[in-house]
C-alpha cells in the first residue's frame, strides 16, 4: 500500500469510527443536551401557583428529586428537577420545578439550541399567539410570552447562543412579586 492510500484508509477508519461512535460521544462530552429520562406529557398550562409538591409530582408522572436549596432563592427554596427525553413532543433536557412557602412559583423547562424554532412553533399551536414581545433585548436576550389561566411562560425569542433555550413559567403571585411581567393578558390585546 502507498503511503497516500494508507492515509485515505486511516481518514476513512476515523470517520467511520466517528459516525459509529457519535451518539455515545455527546452523551459524554455534552450530557446536559443528551436527550435522557421520560417523555413529560403535562403541558405549561397545566400548573398554577396553588399546587404543592405533591400535586406537581402527580401531575408530571415523572420521577423528580427534590432538595431545599437556598441557592435557587430567587426562584424558590425548594427544587424539584429531573432530566427529561421531551416536552409537547419536542426533544428536551431537563425540567426543574421551584417551590416558594410549599408552592410551585417557578419552573423551567431546557431545550436543545437546534431545536428553539421548533419549540417556539410547539408553544404557540399549544398556547396560540404570544400575549406579548420584547423588541430590545435585555442582557442579549428578547423573550416572547403568553398569560395564561394561572400564569405566565416566557421563551427566547431569537435561539440563544448556549446549548439550550429555555421555557420559564411564572406563577401569578410571583409574577405579581416582580411588579408583573411585559405579558398582557389575551382579552387586553
Amino acid at each position: 500500500m502507498t503511503k497516500q492510500t494508507k492515509i485515505i484508509f486511516l481518514i476513512v477508519l476515523v470517520v467511520v469510527a466517528i459516525a459509529v461512535n457519535w451518539q455515545q460521544f455527546q452523551n459524554k462530552t455534552r450530557p446536559s443536551i443528551a436527550p435522557q429520562g421520560p417523555a413529560m406529557t403535562a403541558t405549561v398550562s397545566d400548573f398554577s401557583g396553588s399546587m404543592d409538591e405533591t400535586a406537581v409530582l402527580q401531575k408530571t408522572a415523572i420521577p423528580l428529586k427534590c432538595i431545599n436549596d437556598a441557592s435557587a432563592l430567587p426562584l424558590g427554596d425548594r427544587v424539584c428537577y429531573s432530566n427529561i427525553s421531551s416536552y409537547a413532543g419536542i426533544s428536551a433536557i431537563r425540567v426543574a420545578f421551584f417551590f416558594k412557602d410549599g408552592h410551585l412559583a417557578n419552573f423551567k423547562i431546557d431545550v436543545p439550541g437546534p431545536l428553539h424554532s421548533e419549540m417556539a412553533k410547539q408553544l404557540t399551536k399549544q398556547l396560540g399567539p404570544p400575549t406579548g414581545a420584547q423588541n430590545t433585548p435585555v442582557k442579549g436576550v428578547r423573550l416572547i410570552g403568553w398569560k395564561l389561566e394561572h400564569g405566565s411562560v416566557m421563551y427566547n425569542r431569537d435561539p440563544d447562543q448556549g446549548d439550550w433555550n429555555t421555557i420559564h413559567w411564572l406563577s401569578e403571585s410571583e409574577s405579581e412579586r416582580l411588579g408583573g411581567v411585559f405579558i398582557s393578558p389575551k382579552e387586553q390585546r
